[in-house]
């Protein structure tokens, strides 16, 4: 662990003060319901997982599980990391910000199995989240049940996670299922997810904007509430490409023809009105 990142010990779990920016780690940094002063800084930093699986099974590179932290996560501008990166129930008081980041799902000593790149299961976060610009994930991304309460931000994001033969946790960029989503949800300008993207049961306050994207595996966006409006416009469609609307309601609808799958589709959406793209 770097020299400043310091822990001092509390009724209820450590505190740690101070940042771990530009530094490389080997090993696992285990932050379990820590209290965190301010921000959590690990930008430009390589965390390297070395060796095998913890007592508990983790493969994990960095672990904030519990945590609570009053300001900002800041992985971004370089930040790299080889091994998962896991941030399970945790609260972060402002955004969780991966621009420009790097993460990378691991094997099992098995070589069966490949671990999630990122996983945030059930946390809450009190402003956006930024996977963009820059961000590659090559794993499953998971946002279980996530509380996300300004934006989530995938804009220019690479989510690769393609399915691949005998390996299990393959085949899903993106699990963002049960999620609560205050404003809106960016997959434009550039994202790229090669496996299945899902948002089952979610709800979104703003808009779903998939703009300018490849989703080479396709959606599923299963019962999921989006107040605002789908854009569903210049998209990249391959033939392994899915849609999946079923039960899904939306303020709005914004698309063009050429954008719809041709196979694999899954349609029963109900909208207020429908917004029609010029030449249409």
């Amino acid at each position: 662990m770097p020299e400043y990142l310091r822990i001092s010990g509390s009724s209820s779990g450590p505190t740690l003060s101070g940042r771990a920016v530009g530094s490389r780690c080997s090993g696992e940094l285990r932050f379990t319901s820590a209290q965190i002063e301010g921000r959590f800084n690990c930008s430009r930093s390589v965390l390297e997982r070395e060796g095998g699986p913890s007592n508990d099974g983790s493969l994990a590179a960095l672990i904030l599980d519990g945590a609570i932290i009053k300001g900002a996560v800041l992985l971004r501008d370089g930040f790299r990391a080889t091994s998962e990166v896991r941030i399970l129930r945790a609260r972060i008081g402002a955004d969780l910000d991966c621009e420009a980041g790097s993460f990378s799902g691991s094997k099992n000593p098995s070589d069966d199995y490949l671990g999630p790149a990122l996983d945030v299961d059930g946390v809450t976060v009190c402003g956006s989240i930024y996977l963009r610009h820059g961000f590659r994930a090559d794993g499953l991304v998971k946002l279980l049940g996530a509380r996300i309460g300004l934006n989530l931000d995938f804009i220019g994001g690479e989510f690769n996670n393609a399915p691949r033969e005998k390996l299990s946790g393959t085949g899903e960029s993106l699990g963002a299922d049960l999620a609560i989503i205050d404003g809106s949800a960016l997959l434009s300008d550039g994202f790229v997810a090669t496996g299945l993207v899902r948002f089952i049961s979610s709800r979104i306050g703003g808009d779903l904007r998939c703009t300018d994207a490849t989703f080479q595996s396709g959606m599923v966006v299963k019962r999921a509430t989006i107040n605002g409006t789908l854009y569903w416009r210049d998209i990249t469609v391959q033939a392994t490409t899915q849609l999946d609307l079923m039960n899904t309601t939306a303020g709005s609808l914004c698309d063009d023809a050429a954008s719809w799958p041709a196979a694999a589709l899954r349609l029963c959406l109900r909208t207020h009105c429908r917004i029609q793209p010029k030449g249409d």
